[in-house]
């Protein structure tokens, strides 16, 4: 056979085969197009019962004057919970008195600990300076379900009432208020969920680690709006120089002038040729001095002890008016100086 025949014969062969495995991959994307359930975004179940929002609470001038911020507490109940989470199929809005304009949205805070955000959990609206929020105005709240994953998405709408709006102006009175409306929230949901958000400290009831975690994630910014909530708070510090003056020093002196006893002061003074106030720190104030520094030599064979109760009563005397300011700053510099010397100098 002639072997221009043969190529043309094998050229047909491996055309052919393309043509089979074109026509079999085309077959195959119209049978997964076809016959094969594509998956939709629109499958996710409707809450057990109806959602419900609580709580709603209004303040202002929180972090700056002006601002607004509405808080509340959402229930969005599932016995079984979505594969997807909260932030993903659900919207909460603020609606205008329409009842159609947004004003606002957020998601659920899909937190972990919480159910993914279902069921019971906190939000909030913030509104910055200069935002054109009416104060005591009937707005509502809407929870609504997401359009790309509900095949026929529901809302469900909660009025906000005039007695919502606190009616507190007042930056530090809001910010408490805003503090014990978290509290609030926090204490419904640590014991729907068993976790501990709150704990005692110096500051009164202050969020543990969770209840940070959680509440910065629902409430954005709280640290700022409300810093008695967090045991680390931030301040600024105080740069401005300070005047120092005799003021206070000249009223303890001042203390029993035009009275009885100011008058016995001045009588016993002036028998000895000196001030009232001098006469009673010589005859008062230095003998219980004497008296601390005695006894701790004889009692613990140091004047240590002693030392420290004198300067107790020194600074009693100095209140009292019987000590001059320039004796009293003269002894405790002689203290000072001392106190460096045990510290610095001593071998003992």
């Amino acid at each position: 056979m002639p072997q221009n025949t043969i190529r043309l014969i094998a050229n047909h062969a491996y055309r052919g085969k393309l043509a089979v495995a074109a026509t079999i991959m085309i077959l195959l994307r119209i049978w997964f197009v076809l016959l094969l359930p594509l998956p939709t975004l629109a499958d996710t179940a409707n809450p057990d019962t109806t959602p419900t929002v609580a709580q709603i609470h209004v303040n202002q001038n929180v972090a700056v004057t002006g601002d607004v911020i509405f808080t509340g507490l959402y229930d969005i109940p599932y016995a079984t919970l979505p594969a997807l989470t909260a932030d993903q199929a659900f919207i909460i809005r603020l609606l205008d008195t329409d009842g159609v304009t947004e004003l606002g949205s957020v998601v659920p805070y899909p937190y972990s600990g919480f159910k993914n955000g279902y069921n019971e959990g906190a939000f909030s609206f913030y509104f910055p300076a200069g935002n054109a929020i009416q104060w005591g105005t009937d707005y509502t709240i809407q929870i609504a379900e997401n359009p790309a994953q509900f095949a026929v998405p529901e809302t469900w709408n909660t009025s906000i009432k005039t007695s919502d709006y606190t009616t507190l102006t007042v930056h530090a009175d809001n910010s408490a208020d805003l503090a014990s409306q978290v509290y609030s929230l926090g204490t419904v949901l640590q014991a729907d969920y068993n976790q501990t958000l709150f704990d005692t400290s110096g500051n009164g009831q202050t969020l543990t680690e969770t209840g940070e975690a959680y509440f910065r994630g629902a409430i954005i910014g709280l640290q700022n709006m409300a810093p008695v909530l967090f045991v680390i708070q931030a301040s600024n510090t105080d740069t401005s120089s300070t005047v120092w003056t005799t003021a206070a020093f000249d009223n303890y002196m001042a203390r029993f002038n035009d009275t009885w006893v100011g008058d016995a002061m001045s009588a016993t003074g002036d028998q000895f040729g000196m001030s009232g106030n001098m006469a009673m720190g010589l005859f008062v104030i230095a003998p219980f001095c004497l008296f601390f520094l005695i006894f701790s030599g004889m009692k613990f064979r140091t004047t240590d002890p002693g030392l420290v109760a004198s300067s107790v009563v020194l600074e009693m005397g100095a209140v009292m008016g019987w000590v001059p300011a320039a004796l009293f700053a003269t002894i405790f510099q002689f203290m000072g100086i001392y106190i460096a010397y045990l510290f610095f100098f001593s071998r003992g």
